[in-house]
């Protein structure tokens, strides 16, 4: 599931997702937040740093 399901910090988060877009070529991401502050989270401090 770690190959499938990105989670962690904010700042966790981050950086996999760049990762991503190196090794992979990663151009989308699909979120599921599992809860309102899990979004929260997503909108205000992950995606702003990787868009």
């Amino acid at each position: 599931m770690d190959h499938v399901i990105l989670h962690g910090t904010p700042h966790e988060l981050v950086d996999r997702i760049a990762a991503l877009r190196e090794e992979v070529g990663l151009n989308y991401l699909l979120a599921a937040p599992l809860s309102r502050e899990s979004f929260r989270l997503l909108a205000d401090e992950v995606l702003p740093r990787v868009a």
